[in-house]
């Protein structure tokens, strides 16, 4: 999320080409998230303001990952194991699975596999 998108890019298709048969996991924050952080309007509750995050990837777009090389073979999310409490033991495995709300969280975590 700190790269530039081409440098993402070149950065999976470095990773494909060397190594074969591995795998990188990596965590990407959504769209909308990557540009409020770009314009500098998001600042958490104390004043924090996260540094610029120029990459963004919605989670629908993770088949967008296997044009970086030839090399990637399986693009797939990787869920958070379920938490304690009601939201993060059940609510936020719902809203993962839902199409309308799944960009919505902050973060994803998500693994490339490489032939």
């Amino acid at each position: 999320m700190y790269l530039r998108p081409h440098q993402v890019r070149e950065l999976i298709a470095g990773c494909a080409e060397r190594f074969p048969g591995g795998a990188l996991v990596f965590d990407a924050v959504p769209r909308w998230f990557s540009s409020r952080t770009m314009r500098g309007r998001l600042r958490t509750a104390r004043g924090y303001q996260p540094p610029p995050m120029p990459w963004g990837l919605d989670a629908g777009e993770l088949p967008k990952v296997h044009t970086a090389h030839p090399g990637v073979t399986d693009v797939r999310e990787l869920p958070l194991p379920h938490g304690r409490g009601g939201y993060y033991g059940i609510v936020a495995p719902v809203l993962r699975r839902l199409p309308a709300v799944r960009n919505l969280r902050p973060t994803m975590t998500a693994i490339a596999r490489f032939a």
